[in-house]
């Protein structure tokens, strides 16, 4: 498909991180996902990945750790089609969790497998050589008991070290208006 130019950020970014599951929204991550979209600090792209489904078999499933096993696995065959090396599933990382990691050729890609929260979006990108993977899945009502599959890409983009600056420069200066008891002190 391409990279996506989208007037509704707010929908796209719905589909791709919260994806309908109210636990992962967030007003304020959703703002700061607009302003970088807007400023072209991030490119969202999404990649057909039908070619890579089937159903793991229970070894291949029990193999993999977590929830979203199917997921993970897909993740896997995708990995292994594009020669990435998988670094292991759950892997805890500065910004939280990742469901799934793989390195290529100095790459690093994180893979979120279902919703997940919005902020890892710009956060998982400060690893230099970063790229967050999301999949999203939803009941195809077409085919009985089947999902569709769909994998957002999302990258730096040109404008990344002045919006990440400037957000940063941001929070700090929301950061110091906070008083704390030990200001008193």
């Amino acid at each position: 498909m391409g990279k996506i130019n989208h007037k509704s950020y707010g929908k796209l970014i719905d589909e791709i991180f919260s994806q309908g599951d109210s636990r992962y929204f967030n007003n304020y991550s959703e703002s700061v996902m607009i302003d970088f979209l807007e400023k072209s600090a991030i490119e969202i792209e999404r990649i057909d990945v039908s070619k890579f489904k089937k159903k793991p078999t229970k070894n291949e499933e029990d193999a993999i750790s977590g929830p979203q096993k199917e997921l993970k696995f897909l993740t896997k065959s995708i990995f292994e089609e594009y020669g990435i090396y998988l670094e292991g599933f759950e892997k805890r990382y500065p910004f939280g969790v990742v469901d799934v990691m793989g390195k290529k050729d100095g790459k690093t890609i994180f893979v979120e497998c279902g919703p997940c929260r919005i902020d890892k979006g710009f956060n998982y990108m400060r690893t230099e050589d970063a790229e967050l993977w999301v999949l999203t899945s939803e009941l195809d009502l077409n085919s009985v008991g089947m999902q569709k599959v769909k994998l957002y890409t999302i990258k730096r983009g040109p404008n990344w070290q002045s919006t990440i600056k400037n957000y940063d420069e941001f929070r700090m200066h929301q950061l110091k208006k906070v008083k704390s008891p030990l200001d008193s002190l």
